[in-house]
């Protein structure tokens, strides 16, 4: 669930960042490479493959391309974000008749 901290609402999940319009950004904390993801195409993708929308536990899906190019690992070392930045990485979206009923269920 959101939460209030000492300003407006922030969102703990991948769904709340999208209910909010919000954007993900998920940065390497090795190298500091980021990309700034569509919160409604990453909801989808999350959904679809049935894993966690926290935060806490997402930032465990992703892996830094550059340091896993110089490593020969991935390296999953992610710090995820909002922002109100243009997003770089756009996912499929949801169909409208999907995200409406997602909504429904967050606010019913």
């Amino acid at each position: 669930m959101a939460r209030y901290g000492d300003g407006p609402k922030t969102a703990n999940t991948v769904f709340e960042a999208a209910a909010m319009h919000q954007q993900v950004k998920v940065m390497c904390i090795e190298c500091r490479h980021h990309a700034v993801f569509d919160p409604h195409g990453l909801w989808w993708l999350f959904e679809r493959r049935g894993w966690t929308g926290q935060f806490a536990m997402a930032r465990h899906r992703f892996w830094c391309r550059r340091c896993s190019r110089l490593q020969g690992t991935k390296v999953k070392q992610a710090m995820i974000t909002l922002t109100s930045d243009r997003a770089t990485i756009i996912l499929e979206r949801p169909s409208e008749r999907t995200w409406k009923r997602a909504i429904d269920r967050y606010r019913g």
